[in-house]
């Protein structure tokens, strides 16, 4: 039993020398190191305080990392490079694995809804005095990621990406991204080309304001640079459709058109500043038992958006969407059965609708940044026609302040307010107050 403690002890030594051994100079930016070359395929190193890599290393590791980092998806509540990333032989690959703990915390009053995402769309127009108040805490919106990147040459890359969190049923894992891309072509689940979450700034509501575009779907699509910082992106897309029925003369059939986004991005050279434009085309099924025959109907629409960095330290968010029969495509139409409602004639029509929303974040000294953001959606009634108890419009203001105490780790505080009005003129409102604790690995 000694000899078996001494032989453990003289490896643990001796691992920790071979790390120690391992040199690394952080440059302001933590991506430049000093790399003492071996061909140890265990080796552990820390790049900038939020990457550590076991794998073949020499000097120029940490360009291929940089490459990891500048390549992850970016926007609202995204996750930030795994912290583990493995790096293959002569540098031919990397393979991620990351995620994050959230736990949100927060007090609803004053006619709060019964989710713990904030939803204007689920407010009450007739306060409930059951309802009235609510204490909310979950952890479903923590995260895994597993990412593998090739390292040839510019688009040639070739990606395998899968993200899940655990927003199931009863907790349980869900699948939120996985896809493959490779020379410009993307095939799995993923955002839609027509969806821009890089306009909102990050908030301890994991929901998002109710006016910004939304949605991933099972996808093929293709993207090239055609211009110095002008990107060029068009898909086919799972056609996903929610309907009012309210006679049994007209029933849900099987959607038979893919949707058609395309989009237009262009970054501005401050690397931080850029405008989307896109739009997409929707083809919307469903069986009338009046002709005995599917009905197909268009539907559309278009969005821009972006944000601006106006100083040094302040940056503004905007976006704006609009059309017909695109209500998966608006966060809060998402949850309601709004792409087409009956009319007059007994048929239906895609609905018309508007979302918008804008803002501001500062960033101050000692990781600490301030936001708020304000958010609208309006239903339009054209030819369709709306019960009074249907909604109308929907508002959403929040204020939040995050602060990053070390590099992993983020804490917030946040207050959101929220209206929903009817059709019938009814309105009503929810105010919460919410905390957030996220670390990422």
């Amino acid at each position: 039993m000694l000899k078996f403690r001494i032989i453990i002890l003289t490896v643990l030594c001796s691992a920790l020398f071979n790390v120690s051994a391992f040199s690394q100079k952080n440059d302001k930016k933590g991506e430049s190191f000093t790399f003492k070359k071996t061909n140890d395929s265990l080796t552990n190193y820390l790049l900038g305080h939020d990457i550590y890599s076991i794998g073949y290393t020499d000097d120029s590791t940490h360009l291929y990392l940089g490459l990891f980092k500048r390549t992850m998806p970016k926007g609202f509540n995204e996750l930030s490079a795994p912290r583990f990333v493995i790096i293959g032989n002569n540098h031919k690959f990397m393979m991620g694995i990351g995620g994050r703990v959230l736990v949100n915390m927060g007090y609803g009053f004053n006619n709060d809804i019964p989710k713990n995402g904030f939803v204007p769309a689920f407010i009450p127009t007739t306060s409930n005095p059951l309802n009235n108040q609510r204490f909310i805490a979950d952890a479903g919106s923590s995260r895994l990621v597993f990412r593998f990147l090739t390292t040839k040459k510019k688009n040639n890359n070739f990606e395998a990406l899968i993200e899940t969190d655990f927003n199931g049923n009863g907790s349980t894992l869900r699948l939120r991204k996985a896809y493959l891309k490779f020379r410009g072509f993307k095939i799995g689940k993923d955002y839609s080309v027509f969806v821009d979450n890089r306009s909102v700034p990050s908030g301890v509501d994991t929901e998002g304001p109710n006016g910004v575009t939304t949605g991933r779907t099972i996808m093929l699509t293709y993207s090239r640079d055609i211009y110095k910082g002008l990107n060029l992106a068009v898909g086919i897309e799972n056609p996903e459709s929610s309907l009012t029925y309210v006679d049994r003369l007209l029933q849900q059939s099987t959607q038979r058109i893919p949707d058609i986004p395309i989009s237009l991005d262009y970054d501005f050279k401050d690397k931080v500043s850029y405008l989307k434009l896109a739009a997409v085309f929707k083809g919307i099924s469903y069986y009338s038992t009046n002709r005995s025959d599917i009905v197909n109907k268009m539907g559309w629409g278009v969005t821009l958006s972006g944000n601006m960095k106006l100083t040094k330290n302040l940056t503004s968010y905007f976006g704006s969407v609009y059309g017909n029969g695109i209500g998966k495509y608006i966060n809060d139409l998402s949850y309601l059965n709004y792409d087409m409602m009956p009319t007059a004639n007994g048929e239906l029509s895609p609905v018309k609708m508007l979302g918008y929303h804008m803002g501001l974040k500062y960033d101050f000294k000692y990781k600490i940044s301030v936001s708020a953001v304000y958010s609208e959606v309006r239903v339009f009634e054209n030819n369709t026609i709306m019960l009074p108890d249907y909604y109308e419009l929907g508002r959403y203001l929040s204020v939040d302040c995050i602060w990053k105490p070390i590099p992993a780790l983020n804490v917030g505080l946040g207050y959101i307010f929220g209206q929903r009005g009817n059709f019938d003129k009814s309105l009503g409102s929810a105010n919460r107050v919410m905390a957030m604790v996220q670390y990422n690995f």
